[in-house]
């Protein structure tokens, strides 16, 4: 995916670039699971089984320099990723982007870039 960078001239005006791939500018990325929801499994009749429903995720990316990441973020909520199964055991998971909080470098004298820590739901599959 790529990015667009963010730069300053003399009287603090940004100006945003093409977009250039996202590993000349990506720092790090770190995931977390933050949370897992669950039901009662109807299909196993008065047996009352749980399933899991979905997961939170937190993807923290951290950038080289200042960036924007809309471009990124429309990508995502026009076409979620999914996740295929491996197996006929396993259920087809899709990612939804459900929030992003940005923390950007000051302006003119930065010497981190852009923290984008991105919350996303894995959905599996009814099926």
């Amino acid at each position: 995916m790529a990015f667009r960078t963010v730069s300053y001239d003399d009287a603090n005006l940004a100006s945003v670039s093409v977009p250039v791939l996202g590993s000349t500018v990506l720092a790090s990325c770190h995931v977390n699971e933050v949370s897992c929801r669950f039901e009662v499994d109807t299909s196993h009749g008065r047996a009352m089984k749980q399933q899991r429903t979905d997961w939170a995720f937190q993807l923290r990316v951290k950038f080289n320099q200042e960036v924007s990441v809309e471009d990124f973020e429309q990508a995502w909520l026009d076409a979620p990723l999914i996740l295929s199964r491996e197996d006929t055991s396993s259920k087809q998971v899709t990612l939804f982007l459900l929030s992003s909080d940005y923390s950007h470098p000051p302006q003119q004298s930065s010497s981190t870039g852009s923290t984008v820590i991105f919350t996303i739901r894995a959905h599996p599959s009814r099926n």
